[in-house]
């Protein structure tokens, strides 16, 4: 093991702690606001309208919810999570297709 010089303390110590931080920016150049992209014409992180959904809560089109239909692979009923043998997964990408969705 390599041995740290005798002035790696006194180094450490008067080392100044905190540095100023840069704003984060998107690609189209926006800065980011709690790490999402405000600029409603961005082709990377465009915000979303989104609706009050009964499945779901908030989506962005309620009407094909995926939430809303029974996945067609694994049978998994309305609201509930879809299912590969015994392990829960997110949501099937067929369940996607079938409630018209594009995944």
């Amino acid at each position: 093991m390599k041995e740290l010089p005798e002035d790696f303390m006194e180094v450490l110590l008067h080392e100044p702690v905190v540095q100023e931080s840069q704003p984060l920016l998107c690609v189209c150049g926006s800065k980011l606001e709690m790490g999402y992209c405000p600029n409603p014409e961005c082709e990377w992180d465009a915000p979303e309208e989104v609706f009050d959904c009964e499945w779901c809560g908030c989506c962005t089109n309620p009407e094909k919810c995926v939430w809303s239909v029974t996945c067609p692979v694994c049978n998994a009923l309305a609201k509930k999570h879809c299912v590969e043998g015994t392990k829960l997964v997110g949501l099937h990408r067929e369940r996607w297709l079938y409630a018209g969705r594009s995944f």
